[in-house]
């Protein structure tokens, strides 16, 4: 599970879009929950944030991620 921030979506692993091109049908299944008021991550979820997951999107090997200490957001927000 995901939590974006109101109003920063995500997309697609990159090339993914490209490589759907000529394709007719997708063996896959997404959900996505609006909500009206924030969620909040309990101490049970804050404690399976995986704090490289925020940099999984990188292309390059070995991006470095840095510790949540060191990330302006503090936490990746997915768990």
């Amino acid at each position: 599970m995901t939590l974006h921030p109101s109003g920063i979506p995500h997309g697609p692993h990159p090339g993914l879009a490209e490589k759907s091109i000529g394709l007719t049908e997708t063996h896959e299944l997404a959900v996505m929950c609006d909500t009206f008021h924030p969620l909040r991550l309990t101490k049970l979820a804050k404690g399976m944030d995986d704090p490289a997951y925020a940099y999984s999107w990188y292309e390059e090997d070995g991006a470095a991620a840095p510790s949540p200490e060191e990330d302006p957001a503090g936490v990746t927000s997915h768990f």
